[in-house]
């Protein structure tokens, strides 16, 4: 709830699970394409090693849609993605069984019922209710108070603190001469239950607001259940899956169908990392037979280059060279004649003639082209993995009803 601070004190720095976007992307994975103005090539796609736009979520409106994408939890979605590569005709209820819910960055608890969670999730639209944690705090003379350390996604302390502020000081509405009934009773009621409220946050406490009831006779599950039935300590997110696939159209989408978009994404961009890479060995070898030519028949090689007008076609034409061998030939340092060097040549040579089939074995196998995919997903996972932050607990929504009660 914080304003944002001058220009001046602001960057912007990549954080290391940016690498799970950008580590391929010059590994011929995805298209280049004119950026708005055509000053330069920017990519069509970012080749995503895991689900970002699950795990980071979005929001948004454009032209007639908006879309509202929650953050997931990392191990949950991998875990997901894991199976549905080994298996492609895994059901959608095993797919929902792996990813429980979102996982906000704020924490929270999330207070929906489960079968609530996957209809929004089979459907692409629905609503997230959640409430705030909090715990109690013993003060001396049995006193009591009430510690808030974790909001709602998209809900501030400051929002919370002005909610609390408008319900005991209420201002009279337009066009009124006095407070409306219902303005008398909230305050009433809320000035019943609460005594003071407290932002305590600071650096290392992202949220701490203290709520101090009016009297230690005043039980906490009365005065959270006012509060809460008042307040933005209980609300909802919206859920709307819309998310442009991979035709290129925006559409609402359920949660298993965006999963098995990614996984074809994923393993179409793998088998163009592995084509890439198969066409760099292939060059690479084709250029160090051209130098292997110059260690078997290096005194003749010498020869008709020092004798020769043109060296070039008379290489290519003695010992059957292409034109870039015949290039690279010419461009062969002296100090690279050496023995030792010759030694490192055929060296290489094995490597790359033993990369190369692998490469090539992993292309022809669907099998073993899945099984890599998995595993390099389980490596992210284990490397940028973390706990679930947000609490998945359905509980009763506090109701207006039995807040009144209590007055």
């Amino acid at each position: 709830g914080d304003n944002a601070a001058a220009m001046r004190y602001t960057e912007t720095r990549l954080t290391p699970l940016a690498e799970l976007l950008l580590s391929e992307i010059d590994m011929g994975t995805v298209d280049f394409v004119p950026n708005y103005d055509g000053a330069f090539q920017e990519p069509s796609m970012l080749p995503a090693r895991l689900p970002m736009v699950l795990l980071n979520g979005a929001s948004g409106i454009a032209v007639g849609m908006a879309t509202e994408i929650p953050s997931h939890n990392l191990k949950e979605v991998a875990d997901a993605v894991v199976q549905l590569v080994r298996d492609p005709e895994l059901k959608d209820k095993a797919l929902l069984d792996c990813i429980k819910g979102p996982d906000f960055p704020s924490g929270g608890q999330i207070i929906s019922s489960k079968q609530e969670l996957r209809d929004g999730y089979l459907s692409g639209r629905g609503s997230i209710k959640m409430r705030a944690r909090w715990e109690i705090e013993e003060l001396a003379r049995g006193q009591w108070q009430v510690v808030v350390s974790e909001l709602p996604h998209g809900i501030s302390a400051r929002k919370v603190l002005e909610e609390i502020d408008e319900l005991t000081n209420p201002k009279v509405k337009a066009n009124k001469k006095s407070l409306s009934p219902d303005q008398v009773q909230n305050k009433q009621l809320i000035l019943s239950v609460l005594d003071a409220v407290i932002d305590e946050s600071d650096k290392n406490n992202a949220v701490r607001l203290v709520l101090q009831p009016k009297t230690s006779r005043i039980s906490e599950e009365d005065m959270m259940n006012v509060l809460l039935a008042h307040t933005s300590l209980e609300s909802s997110t919206p859920l709307n899956l819309t998310m442009i696939g991979l035709d290129g159209r925006p559409q609402q989408k359920s949660l298993p169908m965006i999963l098995r978009e990614w996984v074809e994404f994923r393993l179409y961009t793998v088998r163009r990392r592995t084509g890439y890479r198969l066409d760099q060995v292939n060059d690479r070898l084709h250029i160090l037979a051209g130098r292997m030519v110059v260690f078997l028949n290096l005194d003749e090689v010498i020869k008709l280059i020092r004798e020769s007008d043109e060296p070039k076609p008379a290489l290519i034409k003695r010992f059957d060279l292409s034109d870039r061998q015949a290039e690279d030939i010419l461009e062969i340092r002296l100090r690279q004649l050496s023995r030792l060097e010759g030694i490192k040549i055929e060296q290489e040579i094995a490597e790359l003639t033993k990369e190369r089939a692998k490469l090539e074995s992993l292309l022809a196998s669907p099998a073993r082209m899945r099984a890599l995919v998995a595993r390099e997903i389980r490596e992210d996972t284990r490397k940028f993995g973390d706990d679930r932050r947000t609490l998945i607990q359905p509980e009763r929504r506090a109701s207006l009803s039995e807040a009144a009660v209590l007055d």
